[in-house]
């Protein structure tokens, strides 16, 4: 596998909610998935959602994948969907999104109940601001389907909030998942 296939890899066995991966030669990035993930669910809005050899019913259009991948129904897999960028500006798929991101931070809180993220330095940028910091708090709660291990975490992290004068375009946070697992006992580093 590539060293970018690797880095996909990592991602999935540290539970990473979403991947974006572009790229142009996208069946070599769904072969090198199938051959190393049990179970990848491809989606695109000609022919829906398709897990293996079974198409999935009622899948067909953006909400109603979201709604299927969201929902307690769903399987556990991988889900590949493909040109999905293109509908994000839909006020459907973007409320799907929001509460998919609320969902993934409640579980955060219910898993680490002493959650507490302590900002170390902030830097302004003409339209934005960045704030590095660090997360803190103990496994003391089922997680990612993860029984608490009562073990410590400490990951940095960083959140860029971009504006348009005074009002909040958006918000991203990127911190290393993996890093959370290796310090709760389960990922361990690759050799």
């Amino acid at each position: 596998m590539t060293s970018e296939g690797d880095q996909i890899m990592l991602q999935i066995r540290a539970r990473y909610p979403v991947i974006l991966v572009r790229s142009w030669e996208e069946e070599r990035v769904l072969l090198e998935l199938r051959s190393k993930v049990a179970k990848v669910g491809v989606w695109s809005c000609t022919k829906g959602l398709i897990m293996g050899n079974r198409k999935i019913d009622d899948t067909a259009e953006p909400g109603q994948v979201m709604a299927h991948i969201l929902g307690q129904d769903s399987e556990q897999g991988v889900y590949v969907l493909l040109d999905f960028h293109k509908f994000v500006g839909d006020p459907v798929i973007e409320r799907l999104l929001r509460d998919a991101v609320r969902e993934l931070l409640e579980g955060f809180m219910h898993g680490f109940p002493d959650f507490h993220i302590e900002p170390t330095r902030l830097r302004h940028l003409d339209d934005g601001v960045l704030v590095e910091g660090l997360i803190t708090g103990t496994h003391d709660g089922d997680w990612a389907g993860i029984p608490p291990t009562g073990r410590p975490i400490e990951v940095p992290v960083l959140g860029i909030f971009e504006f348009d004068r005074d009002r909040l375009l958006c918000e991203k946070v990127h911190l290393d998942m993996a890093t959370v697992l290796r310090q709760i006992g389960v990922l361990h580093p690759a050799s």
